[in-house]
């Protein structure tokens, strides 16, 4: 008797989640939460060796924290795309990456992503960052939301004047509905920029590039029957810890 009760109130369970999920305010839900959050910051350092050794990310999170907090952020947005670059960009007209219509002032400024990677199949999945001009960081899982430095990183890249732009690459094994939260902390001490972050799934499929289009499989929060699952981080940008 009480297997049947508790498999009556499984499947109650996912019906609902499914209705949740298919109705009207779950499908704009989905469509909202889609891409990763990010903010683009000025960027106060230097960069004076080969590793930017200079660059400490904890400079955007808040006061209390040691950083500057919110008076550093320029705007914040989302992206369904991880690539921008400095060719073809005029200065003096403002510069713009993500298609962005906020204008960034000159070239010293960084960007800081936020959100999760959702797991369509079983497998392997990888983070690949190329073309990095200057500097990019990447944290996953809880430290990805709190507790992010640069010594803690799970993979940094840079640009070297011996071997060009820099690379950071990323394997994880991950189960279908899984949830893994990322952050990829980018910056420029200034002159040309580029960066190029490629999220594929185990049969190498890009549910984030250069191109790409929105999806559920890269999103900043959860809803519906999932919403604890992948809740919106917990601070905003320029106030985190």
């Amino acid at each position: 008797m009480h297997f049947k009760l508790f498999f009556l109130a499984f499947n109650l369970a996912l019906v609902q989640g499914a209705t949740l999920a298919n109705s009207p305010a779950g499908k704009a839900c989905a469509k909202r939460s889609r891409g990763l959050q990010y903010a683009a910051f000025k960027n106060p350092f230097a960069r004076t060796d080969e590793q930017y050794s200079s660059f400490d990310p904890t400079y955007m999170k808040s006061t209390t924290a040691g950083g500057q907090g919110t008076a550093n952020v320029l705007y914040n947005s989302t992206t369904s795309t991880g690539f921008f670059t400095s060719d073809g960009v005029d200065p003096s007209q403002g510069i713009h990456i993500y298609g962005s219509k906020n204008s960034i002032p000159d070239y010293g400024f960084a960007v800081n992503h936020r959100g999760y990677i959702k797991a369509d199949i079983a497998g392997v999945y990888k983070i690949q960052i190329n073309d990095i001009d200057d500097i990019a960081l990447l944290w996953t899982g809880d430290t990805a939301k709190s507790g992010w430095t640069r010594d803690n990183a799970v993979a940094v890249g840079y640009y070297t004047s011996y071997g060009g732009n820099g690379v950071a690459d990323y394997t994880v094994n991950m189960t279908p509905g899984e949830y893994l939260p990322i952050r990829v902390i980018w910056g420029n001490g200034g002159g040309p920029f580029s960066l190029n972050i490629t999220i594929a799934n185990s049969k190498g499929t890009t549910i984030l590039g250069e191109d790409t289009t929105p999806t559920n499989m890269v999103v900043w929060r959860a809803c519906g029957a999932n919403k604890n699952d992948a809740p919106p981080f917990p601070n905003t940008f320029g106030n985190e810890s």
